[in-house]
């Protein structure tokens, strides 16, 4: 049982970062005395592992047919109103979108609360000016009184994905936007 626990955290470590190292630890003692609970634990934390990378692909099919989009990914930190972007999935999707799309697609990233010195970011009415898609990544406050009717004569295609759940959809449709909900 330790073994087979053992080969997965080796697989965790592999990819990641340092905080997975404590779950892993954790994982070992919860698989030896919890062998059922241990199989949710894993299965919850490969979801989790795959949200950012399926949020790029949901971004990148919104974009399909567009000449040159541009995004504004707005949030890079790990949650909403604090300025850590360590193990930031905002971040992991923003650095996917620029990787895999090279030159294709101009990705911009706004968030007050983290350091400009460490990534480029824009301010919000820099972000969305010409905008194919803004995605919310990030449940900060401040995103959730933006105004649609301010921000609509700003973008270039009124279309937003909230993967929060942190705008007022109603009042988004209403002002013209299409709104995506992951």
């Amino acid at each position: 049982m330790i073994s087979k626990q053992t080969s997965a955290c080796k697989y965790y470590l592999t990819r990641s970062r340092c905080w997975r190292t404590l779950y892993c630890r954790r994982s070992l003692v919860i698989a030896s005395e919890f062998p059922e609970e241990a199989k949710v634990i894993r299965a919850a934390r490969l979801r989790n592992d795959s949200m950012p990378g399926k949020v790029a692909e949901e971004i990148i099919r919104l974009m399909k047919g567009l000449d040159m989009p541009n995004i504004a990914c707005l949030g890079a930190s790990y949650k909403g109103n604090i300025g850590d972007t360590r193990n930031s999935p905002a971040l992991e999707i923003y650095q996917k979108l620029q990787g895999e799309q090279g030159e294709s697609l101009q990705v911009v990233l706004h968030d007050n609360h983290i350091d400009n010195s460490r990534f480029s970011t824009q301010s919000l009415d820099s972000a969305v000016k010409d905008a194919s898609l803004f995605v919310v990544l990030v449940d900060h406050e401040e995103y959730k009184s933006i105004d649609p009717y301010t921000i609509g004569k700003m973008v270039h295609r009124k279309c937003i994905l909230d993967t929060r759940n942190l705008l007022n959809h109603q009042e988004w449709r209403s002002s013209g936007f299409e709104v995506h909900v992951l």
